[in-house]
């Protein structure tokens, strides 16, 4: 098991709360050291297709579309998805079959797969390709649980009342960020952390001014859309319930989309 966060007990993509590979996401890391998979040979949705089928909860759908576009993908082609228990869940992916010692905290668990054209970063085989990704989010608190990473489809088909669903694209340019904390006693999160002011700053960290080039508040689930001229940025905030983020430093560039992450982290 990699030892550098809760969240690595996953196999296939770690939660490392960073900005390093993909410009600030939750950087998406395999841990087991295989050889890159081949990249699937499909297309991904078109910036102009329009939703269709049986959506998620809209929390659970703006999770599955920030996490694609993360992983490099903002307009996957399709999604699948169930809200079931932590048992059902754990037979999805061998990394997940911790799920099974979870019956105790009586988590409701939505698993959603998301097809597309993903590109992971990896600390031991660099970036690795991948078709599906399946993300696993508690019901009750909200909190990220797993995700995970395949060269083809997951199989859903033992688990109940499995949704389809087409999502339209939220973003083409610009930044879709997301506040959250991440730490503290098991699950660990990232926790969404809603309602809190971000301040943005040019050039990296330790800044070199302290006027910020802007601000955006993100929205009770903790999501926020912003335009910013090409360049670099830090993005943090200062007050909230958990303390203030680390700082976050990304690159813009011109129309392309950009999922940044601000994280206070907690102990």
């Amino acid at each position: 098991m990699c030892p550098r966060s809760i969240t690595e007990r996953f196999r296939g993509i770690v939660l490392a709360l960073t900005a390093a590979s993909l410009p600030a996401l939750v950087a998406l890391a395999g841990c087991t050291g295989n050889a890159p998979a081949p990249l699937p040979s499909f297309t991904s949705a078109s910036p102009s297709a329009v939703a269709s089928g049986d959506p998620p909860p809209t929390w659970v759908l703006n999770e599955a579309l920030w996490q694609a576009l993360a992983a490099g993908d903002p307009h996957p082609l399709s999604m699948r998805w169930t809200l079931t228990t932590p048992s059902r869940a754990s037979g999805l992916d061998p990394g997940a079959s911790w799920l099974k010692n979870t019956r105790g905290a009586k988590w409701k668990v939505y698993a959603v797969e998301v097809d597309g054209a993903f590109t992971l970063p990896s600390y031991a085989a660099g970036p690795q390709h991948a078709r599906a990704l399946l993300m696993l989010i508690d019901a009750q608190s909200g909190g990220f649980v797993g995700l995970y990473r395949a060269a083809t489809s997951y199989d859903l088909s033992g688990l109940r009342g499995v949704h389809a669903y087409r999502p339209a694209p939220r973003v083409t340019t610009g930044i879709w960020g997301f506040t959250c904390w991440a730490g503290g006693p098991f699950p660990g999160g990232p926790h969404p952390l809603g309602m809190v002011t971000v301040q943005i700053y040019r050039g990296g960290y330790p800044l070199t001014t302290g006027k910020p080039a802007a601000t955006v508040a993100s929205d009770v689930r903790g999501f926020f859309t912003l335009a910013l001229e090409p360049g670099r940025y830090t993005f943090l905030f200062s007050q909230s319930g958990f303390g203030p983020s680390s700082p976050t430093t990304v690159t813009v560039r011109a129309g392309q989309p950009l999922a940044v992450l601000v994280s206070a982290n907690v102990p």
